[in-house]
């Protein structure tokens, strides 16, 4: 057999580019012989989507404890209360209100708003306990962090006991309900600790990374209760006191997913498989042809002027003492056949 690669210099050993198909066959020592080539895709198998739940669930704060906000004791919460700046209270800071710490830190104008940005804004399910209880536990209720046990809201048999810990970002609920809340996901909070909840429906976004939402308000103050203002009761002031809760009705993906289903590979209809008596490497996988040239020989897929070129599909090259050439394999190019497919 003729040596194939590459010399110490690089050259080839057998250069077949300089060569007849006669004469590598016979350096071959090969008399004769098949070669198939044909375009055709195995089996192949269609995804399948993890299953969702449309649950609700109660979201945590996703801040840091704030001394101002969190675990302030019942004697301190009236100053706690008044060192906060409801809207009307902005204006009477003047030309220069970030000479006011609360102002500074906690609205969205504020110099150092950035470094407090979470702070009564950020809420979240902490699904893979990326939330530590060291770090952000506070006063009650939310005094035990720890991942969220989606098996505790699911009904007997309906998933498995243990969920991975991964962020599971909310998604749309599957009702037409879904288009009245951004995202497709509802918010509701609660001012007196879940006794009454009331839907929230503008200053959110849904987070796209992990399971929450951030409040979008330029003043934390401006969320209230329905027919209250500011100065009476509000998101800051709920917080102080204890009371505030806030909980998300979304789906959620699971990590249940139905058995992959084989999906056969489409294979295309031949037409015709012509015999040409040369090696005819000139046609490709894909080409439309019509016909041989000098053969008087022409195909075509359809009827008269509808006609159109067939596709090679495959070949086969043959050389041997009783045929020497190539069968062409073609067929339809006519929908519903895709060559890709």
């Amino acid at each position: 057999m003729a040596r194939g690669g590459r010399d110490e210099q690089g050259r080839p050993r057998y250069d077949v580019a300089a060569r007849r198909l006669s004469e590598i066959l016979a350096d071959n020592q090969v008399a004769a012989g098949v070669f198939e080539w044909e375009r055709r895709r195995p089996a192949r198998r269609a995804p399948a989507t993890a299953r969702r739940f449309d649950l609700t669930m109660p979201l945590v704060p996703g801040w840091i404890p704030a001394g101002s906000l969190d675990n302030v004791p019942p004697d301190d919460r009236a100053a706690a209360r008044a060192a906060a700046l409801t809207p009307d209270d902005v204006p009477a800071l003047g030309d220069d209100p970030n000479d006011n710490t609360w102002f500074r830190r906690y609205h969205a104008a504020g110099a150092e708003f950035a470094a407090h940005a979470d702070v009564a804004r950020l809420w979240v399910l902490n699904e893979d306990g990326r939330f530590d209880a060291a770090s952000y536990n506070r006063n009650a209720p939310f005094d035990a962090y720890a991942p969220f046990r989606f098996d505790e809201l699911m009904p007997a048999g309906e998933a498995p006991p243990t969920w991975t810990r991964r962020p599971r970002p909310l998604l749309p609920l599957s009702d037409a309900a879904a288009r009245l809340f951004a995202g497709g996901v509802r918010v509701e909070m609660s001012f007196d600790g879940g006794a009454a909840w009331f839907v929230l429906t503008r200053g959110y976004v849904v987070l796209a990374d992990r399971a929450g939402i951030r409040l979008t308000v330029d003043n934390p103050l401006e969320i209230t209760p329905p027919h209250r203002t500011p100065a009476q009761q509000n998101l800051w002031y709920a917080l102080i006191e204890q009371t505030f809760r806030l909980r998300v009705t979304a789906a959620v993906e699971s990590d249940v997913r139905p058995a992959l289903r084989a999906v056969p590979a489409r294979v295309p209809r031949v037409t015709a498989r012509p015999f040409v008596p040369w090696p005819a490497v000139e046609f490709g996988v894909g080409d439309r042809i019509d016909g041989l040239r000098g053969r008087d020989v022409r195909w075509s897929v359809g009827d008269g002027a509808d006609g159109r070129a067939a596709v090679v599909r495959g070949a086969a090259y043959e050389f041997g003492p009783r045929r020497f050439g190539t069968e062409l394999t073609l067929c339809s190019a006519l929908p519903p056949f895709d060559l890709d497919a």
